[in-house]
């Protein structure tokens, strides 16, 4: 069985290697690169899970970044926890061929996997009033403590105390270097030592940079240069130990302007309700006769009783930045008609995003005061706030939040980019590149056949 390497970049995309990364572009000179086409949102978490399974999110149930849970009332956000995908991973697969097969799965959304034989994944976490903690997780333990014996700063992190308190406060920078370098370290780690048959490898750099500094200004030029030296490093590695090397993205970004309020407009209508307490607002689930999970581009519509569903769907077409809504049989066809989307799958303009704020005033935000910065419970960003009134100059004939002015005027909104896009064109889609023959343009399942068809050849 042959030993593979896939090394996934989010954010990555063919314009970004031709502009900003040198060595990436040379490699990609000597290998075969294809785009991957999704006919579902190209969200990071969804995207993944096919990649790892072979499977339409309508099978593996990762519909986006999150999502609400019926059954128990609940909604789901950025978990790592690998049995929410409904398929068997490739590595299942693999050991039912041979029972020998060894997998390594580093940095992954979905890295809580007690099928894998290697795990490691970082997350940071940031609390309000609070410096950034990073978490750790490394499976099996004795890979851990053989990490923390060679490498000091990873022993910091996981035995001094005063590494997770004020006077350790570092920089949204640091903490980016630091979580590279805990992959590297780790995946090099790993390669030397136990040489598993496939390894799976991802590097959140731009995934963590673009959002909020969008595609101006030097810090791109520095986050590719990084992805560039990273990258780099690791296929060097593993080309020396005759490692096929698979080079992969599973999100992109698109530049916005403007956010869309739409829990706030559902509210207007009556559709959402709140609780009140502490002088904080927070979403009453079982109350609400529809309420949306914001995620990047899309959002996850979720309407409790039938009898709404006819109104909901009017309303969220009719709202600005809106450009499309899918109902059942639109998310069939877009393979994503999983109990876990939403009964309407609103989808952004291409310069707009969802923030998922449902209170009115800035005062009322439920995360104020605890909340962690990647892993707010109803979407991915809030919008941020200001005094001064926002320009209202859309046309009349479609629905805004008569709160709008509460927040920063389009050209301050800090998000800078979001991804989500559907179908983007081939410069800016994501990539899949390698040694073998691809076609131009492949789905999301295929890159799971390519990798299956690499690790069986002799």
């Amino acid at each position: 069985m042959k030993r593979v390497a896939v090394i996934n970049i989010s954010g990555l995309s063919i314009d970004l290697i031709r502009n900003y990364t040198p060595q990436l572009d040379a490699w990609l000179s000597r290998v075969s690169c294809a785009s991957v086409q999704s006919p579902f949102p190209v969200l990071s978490a969804s995207m993944q899970a096919s990649f790892l399974t072979g499977s339409w999110p309508t099978d593996h149930g990762i519909v986006g970044n999150g999502w609400y849970e019926a059954d128990q009332g609940l909604i789901h956000w950025q978990s790592p926890y690998g049995r929410l995908i409904q398929q068997p991973g490739i590595w299942q697969r693999m050991k039912a061929i041979d029972k020998n097969f060894r997998c390594a799965l580093i940095g992954w959304q979905h890295y809580l996997q007690d099928s894998c034989d290697i795990v490691a994944g970082f997350k940071p976490y940031r609390w309000a009033f609070w410096p950034v903690v990073p978490h750790v997780y490394v499976k099996p333990k004795s890979l851990l403590h053989q990490l923390a014996e060679e490498w000091e700063a990873f022993r910091n992190v996981l035995y001094r105390k005063d590494w997770a308190m004020p006077s350790r406060i570092r920089t949204e920078a640091e903490e980016i270097q630091q979580i590279n370098e805990y992959i590297m370290r780790t995946a090099e780690w790993i390669e030397t030592h136990e040489n598993p048959h496939l390894t799976l490898v991802a590097l959140p750099e731009l995934a963590y940079q673009l959002p909020a500094k969008g595609y101006e200004g030097e810090q791109l030029k520095t986050s590719c240069a990084q992805i560039d030296q990273m990258c780099m490093q690791l296929i060097a590695l593993y080309e020396a130990h005759q490692v096929q090397v698979f080079l992969l993205s599973d999100e992109v970004y698109a530049p916005v302007q403007q956010p869309i309020y739409i829990n706030q407009i559902l509210r207007e209508e009556g559709l959402l309700e709140v609780i009140s307490q502490f002088g904080q607002e927070f979403l009453d689930i079982m109350a609400s006769r529809a309420f949306a999970v914001a995620d990047h581009q899309i959002a996850h519509v979720y309407v409790q009783q039938p009898r709404d569903a006819r109104r909901v769907k009017s309303l969220l077409q009719e709202i600005d930045g809106v450009a499309s809504v899918w109902d059942r049989s639109a998310k069939r066809n877009r393979h994503i008609a999983h109990p876990r989307a939403g009964d309407y799958v609103a989808i952004a303009e291409s310069d707009r995003w969802f923030a998922y704020d449902y209170w009115l005033q800035k005062e009322a935000a439920p995360f104020q005061h605890y909340a962690m910065a990647h892993a707010e419970p109803y979407g991915y960003y809030s919008a941020s706030w200001s005094g001064e009134p926002q320009d209202k100059s859309a046309s009349s004939s479609s629905r805004q939040s008569t709160h709008a002015g509460s927040f920063l005027s389009a050209g301050e909104v800090p998000l800078k980019a979001a991804s989500g896009w559907v179908e983007p064109d081939q410069k800016r889609a994501p990539i899949f590149a390698a040694a073998m023959p691809l076609p131009e343009i492949i789905s999301p399942v295929d890159v799971y056949r390519f990798i299956v068809q690499a690790l069986q050849q002799a």
